[in-house]
C-alpha cells in the first residue's frame, strides 16, 4: 500500500476534496487507500468523491451526519427524478413552485412558457417568504401569478401541456387538494401530463413521530398514503402512467420505526412506493 507523504500533491488533493465533501479529514487507513487509488488508477477529483462516498469510512461519516444532512438526500433524489422522468412540454403550469421553479430543480427540457402559481409573500410561511424569480438563460418565458393554486380560473379548458405540483398538494386541506387535481385535469389538453411528488404518509408519519408530531412540516395539512393519493388522481379522471417513490426506506418499513441510515443505504428511487420517503406520480388526461 502507498506510503503517506503529507507534502505530496496527491496527498494535498485528497485531503482538500474529502474535507470539502465531509467536513472532516479521513483517518490514516482511509487516507492511505484514497491516495493509493488516485495514484494507481489516475483518478480525477470527481472520481475520488464517488469512491470516498462509497468507502467504508465515507459511509460511516455519512451515517454520523445524516440527522443534519438528510435533506440533501431528499433533494438529490427529487432532482434526479425530475430530470430523468418528466416529459418535454411547451406550456407548463407549476403549482406552488415560486421558491423552487421546475426549471431550477432538474427539469432540463426547453419550454415556451411556464406559469408559476403561488401565494404572495405575506401569505406564506416565513421561511418561504422571499420570492425571487430567475428565468432560465436559454429561453422560455416565465411568469408568476399570485393566486390560489387550487383554482385555475385564469386558464381556459384544454389549454396547457403539462401541470406540475412539486411538494405542494400537502400544503392545502383535503377538499382543496381534490379541487387542485380536478383543476389540473380541466386545464390540460387531452393527452396532457399532470405530475406531482409529495411526502409518503406511511413513512413520514414515522419520521414525524420521532419529534412527537403527526406531519413533518408545520404547514402540511395532510401527508397522503400512496393509496389515498392514487384514489384522488383516478377520481379526477386521470390515467396513471407511472408511480414510484424516492428515497427508499427499507429498514424503516420493515421495523415500523424511523431509521435515518436508510437515506444513505436506500436507493434514490424505487418502485416499492410504500417504502419510500416521497411518492411520485406521472398521470395523463385521456385523449
Amino acid at each position: 500500500m502507498t506510503e503517506l507523504d503529507p507534502d505530496s500533491a496527491t496527498h494535498y488533493v485528497v485531503r482538500q476534496v474529502v474535507q470539502l465533501i465531509f467536513g472532516d479529514h479521513p483517518n490514516e487507513d482511509a487516507m492511505r487507500s484514497f491516495v493509493h487509488q488516485m495514484k494507481a488508477e489516475s483518478l480525477t477529483p470527481f472520481d475520488l468523491v464517488q469512491r470516498a462516498m462509497l468507502s467504508r469510512w465515507g459511509l460511516e461519516r455519512s451515517n454520523e451526519r445524516i440527522l443534519q444532512n438528510h435533506g440533501h438526500f431528499i433533494h438529490a433524489a427529487r432532482v434526479a427524478s425530475i430530470r430523468n422522468m418528466l416529459p418535454p412540454a411547451d406550456t407548463i403550469i407549476d403549482l406552488g413552485g415560486a421558491n423552487a421553479p421546475l426549471y431550477a430543480i432538474g427539469y432540463d427540457h426547453p419550454f415556451q412558457k411556464l406559469t408559476l402559481i403561488d401565494l404572495p409573500a405575506e401569505d406564506r410561511h416565513a421561511m418561504y417568504s422571499e420570492i425571487i424569480v430567475r428565468p432560465p438563460t436559454d429561453g422560455g418565458e416565465v411568469v408568476i401569478q399570485y393566486s390560489d393554486m387550487t383554482s385555475l380560473l385564469a386558464f381556459e379548458d384544454n389549454s396547457v401541456d403539462f401541470v406540475w405540483s412539486g411538494q405542494s398538494i400537502e400544503h392545502v386541506p383535503e377538499d382543496a387538494a381534490s379541487r387542485m387535481v380536478s383543476e389540473a385535469f380541466r386545464v390540460l389538453r387531452p393527452g396532457g401530463i399532470f405530475a406531482l411528488d409529495t411526502p409518503n404518509g406511511l413513512i413520514t408519519s414515522l419520521h414525524a413521530a420521532t419529534a412527537g408530531l403527526s406531519v413533518v412540516h408545520p404547514e402540511h395539512f395532510k401527508e397522503y398514503t400512496p393509496a389515498e393519493l392514487t384514489a384522488i388522481l383516478l377520481a379526477a379522471g386521470f390515467s396513471i402512467e407511472q408511480s414510484f417513490g424516492t428515497n427508499h426506506m427499507p429498514e424503516t418499513k420493515r421495523t415500523g420505526a424511523f431509521h435515518y441510515r436508510d437515506f444513505v443505504y436506500g436507493a434514490p428511487s424505487s418502485t416499492d412506493i410504500e417504502a419510500c420517503y416521497s411518492q411520485f406520480h406521472i398521470t395523463r388526461k385521456p385523449l
